[in-house]
């Protein structure tokens, strides 16, 4: 059965633990597909097939393991070599396993000779060929050809795991930390998930490095002023304050959080997501759809809505689908995205530079 998240919500955690539950009954499928902006529920997963598979760490320590490197780039998949990899029989495990990494396979349209590849791969996965392939991907499209194909198909996994709701993050982290004898208090809490991004990956790294403060100066409580003191420094350059400078309409502070976004490599998808986000639970909070909203945050939105009026709010949700549209079909090159989503939003002039053709 083909699995794929919806939006911002628990459907990735379920998604997740569904996957996890029909491996260890063994039902293992000869092709996985691991997708998503929510990296942490995709590299954990990809750990436990490993485990599961009885893997060493480096998959490239076992000979039965060839693994594919393709830098976003479907050109870098030697479709050739890597049908002949699949047909090749194990010599120590029970199968022959494929790791191909950011083959953009599920996320381009594909040409004609790669059509061909892929139907012959197809037929080689529907075939009794002892054969295990492992995609971990940036993103899919889901309105593609050759996906759509691929969930027609049986005994082959696709998740998209999705970032997970602030309530689902908040529940995880008290949880986290009860495990660890951490109590955090209420404010402290409820700040965590929005100045990670809402990404599990990072309130991991944020949660360990807690931890290791709080064993290292006997502190069983975490407070605010803990969590300013530890996590500000490694944050001043991410979303969290990208989002908040928009909100504040701070265009030099927007363009200074912008260029050090550009500089950590952050995808362009993933910004555009979370600024569209923002923009709606502006445009919740200012018609007073404040449910399941957390109190802390709920703080901060009510003073950034009275910067903008409701019509704003609606076209700029929509200009951010546009913008989006937009990158993913080439008509605006990578850096000029979120400049021209800025210049919408502080109704200022920004130079733009359209792709090249």
């Amino acid at each position: 059965m083909i699995r794929k998240s919806k939006n911002n919500c628990t459907d990735s955690l379920v998604i997740y633990k569904q996957a996890l539950q029909e491996l260890h009954s063994g039902n293992v499928k000869t092709a996985y597909v691991l997708s998503g902006p929510e990296t942490f529920l995709v590299q954990t997963f990809r750990q436990e097939l490993r485990k599961f598979l009885k893997l060493p760490e480096d998959w490239r320590e076992q000979p039965d393991v060839h693994v594919f490197d393709c830098d976003n780039n479907l050109s870098n998949l030697d479709w050739p070599s890597f049908l002949s990899e699949c047909r090749m029989p194990p010599f120590f495990l029970e199968r022959r396993i494929m790791l191909v990494k950011k083959s953009d396979l599920f996320a381009r349209a594909l040409t004609n000779e790669q059509q061909k590849h892929f139907a012959e791969f197809v037929e080689l996965l529907q075939s009794d060929c002892p054969l295990l392939c492992l995609f971990i991907e940036d993103k899919i499209d889901v309105r593609l050809k050759q996906t759509k194909a691929w969930q027609k198909l049986s005994g082959v996994g696709l998740y998209n795991f999705e970032l997970l709701d602030e309530a689902t993050l908040t529940a995880w982290v008290q949880k986290s930390l009860t495990q660890r004898n951490l109590s955090i208090t209420r404010d402290a809490l409820n700040s965590l998930p929005s100045r990670c991004e809402n990404s599990l990956a990072r309130l991991q790294s944020e949660i360990n490095k807690l931890q290791l403060y709080c064993t290292a100066n006997r502190v069983t409580t975490i407070d605010v002023k803990t969590i300013d003191s530890l996590l500000q420094a490694d944050l001043q350059a991410n979303v969290f304050d990208f989002l908040d400078a928009l909100g504040n309409k701070n265009l030099s502070a927007a363009l200074s959080k912008l260029n050090a976004l550009r500089r950590n490599r952050e995808p362009v998808p993933v910004i555009l997501l979370l600024i569209a986000r923002h923009m709606r639970e502006l445009f919740l909070v200012k018609n007073n759809a404040t449910g399941g909203i957390n109190a802390w945050k709920l703080r901060k939105l009510q003073e950034q809505a009275g910067m903008f009026a409701n019509q704003d709010l609606q076209q700029l949700i929509m200009f951010c689908a546009d913008c989006d549209f937009a990158y993913k079909n080439g008509i605006l090159a990578e850096d000029a995205v979120l400049d021209f989503l800025l210049a919408k939003i502080f109704q200022t002039d920004l130079p733009i530079k359209f792709a090249e053709n």
